[in-house]
């Protein structure tokens, strides 16, 4: 049985929201931040895109997820087709929250790092391994207990930069979370600098958008 006013949809391979009817487009709890190539990405966890009709009454309403990428401004006018939101469906984006230099911390080469080479795309990259089971950092090694693999953003003294919070511009990185960065390139906040790939099971099962049906149903 459908709830009011909110139907659940499953995102299985979604990567966009379009608009169904003309209208005007409200964001809901979106922190936006402007990444270096000019995109308005997405920082809040539960932000919404609203479509208003011509009376200003509710016609849809959109999940998104944090790391998307906004396509029209708050308020803008939109009509039918536009496509309003778009990201990755495949992996968890890790997005620096400020501007900066790049600090890997933790992350050595056949430790807890090691670059691949995409045989279709001739692409390399940097995924994290198990440092764990790495035989230069055993038990016994006391660097074992504190070993994180992380990024961090300094500033050019190379200081690592407070966020507004008061926490430290770190992130961890978990067992095969993609690289987007190199150790010593400036960033930019909104900027993606690592991707953590989605289990296709999980986002058969995951759902994160949902539609309220138009007043009529």
């Amino acid at each position: 049985v459908r709830s009011r006013r909110q139907r659940q949809m499953c995102i299985r391979d979604r990567s966009s929201v379009e608009s169904a009817i003309d209208g005007t487009l409200k964001l809901i709890k979106g922190n936006i931040i402007k990444d270096s190539n000019g995109s308005n990405v997405v920082m809040s966890r539960d932000a919404e895109v609203v479509i208003l009709d011509a009376n200003s009454r509710e016609r849809s309403r959109n999940r998104i997820p944090k790391g998307a990428r906004l396509l029209f401004k708050d308020g803008s006018k939109i009509v039918k087709g536009d496509k309003l939101v778009e990201w990755d469906p495949y992996t968890r984006p890790i997005i620096s929250e400020k501007s900066g230099i790049i600090k890997y911390a933790d992350l050595l080469e056949r430790v807890s790092i090691h670059e691949e080479m995409n045989e279709e795309t001739g692409i390399s990259s940097k995924r994290v391994i198990d440092w764990r089971a790495s035989s230069q950092l055993t038990k016994s090694n006391p660097k074992m207990k504190d070993f994180s693999p992380r990024l961090e953003v300094h500033n050019k003294a190379g200081k690592i930069i407070k966020l507004t919070s008061g926490a430290s511009a770190s992130y961890e990185l978990p067992v095969d979370a993609i690289l987007s960065v190199d150790d010593g390139q400036e960033v930019f906040a909104g900027d993606l600098i690592a991707r953590i790939p989605l289990e296709y099971r999980l986002r058969d099962i995951t759902c994160l958008l949902y539609t309220s049906p138009s007043p009529r149903d």
